[in-house]
């Protein structure tokens, strides 16, 4: 009975190390990875109602993704897939579809259930700040950082780590 004990102590220690080591490094965001061109972005979240590619909105050198319905903790999100010069996935940006039609308190709410959710999945964040306009949690996962944000809004976006070291 006692190798038992010690025995399901080490499985359970092992199981507890693998997932750490699964979020030590996030490559990409969903099924996705940092760098993947436009057509293989489509090719996967077709499906999921992915649109053709299109100039972004503030960089018409660069392109952009849109998937209009995805959802995130019960509520319904806009994904935004967005490519660098070279055409390589560079973020991933998340915004609630109906935001302006949220009360000030449904989007705290939001923003607590969203970061309870990456808190049970990535564990604590390795920033965070609160002031009386914002709001933010970062994490740190390898080459992806996690940022989220509430201010009038709530944004949830994820960068490949550098791009990040760029700006």
């Amino acid at each position: 009975m006692r190798w038992k004990t010690v025995e399901a102590a080490i499985v359970g220690v092992s199981f507890a190390a693998i997932l750490q080591a699964q979020v030590s490094d996030l490559p990409g965001w969903g099924k996705t990875k940092w760098g993947m061109k436009p057509q293989e972005v489509l090719d996967l979240y077709r499906a999921e109602g992915a649109a053709n590619y299109a100039p972004h909105t503030g960089k018409p050198e660069r392109l952009e993704i849109k998937m209009e319905h995805f959802k995130v903790v019960d509520y319904d999100f806009t994904v935004e897939f967005r490519f660098d010069a070279d055409f390589g996935l560079e973020l991933v940006g998340l915004s609630p579809r109906a935001w302006q039609k949220m009360s000030r308190s449904d989007v705290e709410y939001l923003f607590t259930s969203v970061e309870k959710a990456l808190t049970e999945k990535y564990g604590k964040p390795t920033f965070a700040s609160d002031t009386n306009l914002r709001t933010e949690r970062s994490w740190m996962l390898g080459s992806t950082k996690i940022d989220l944000a509430l201010s009038a809004y709530l944004s949830l976006s994820y960068t490949r780590a550098s791009v990040e070291k760029g700006l």
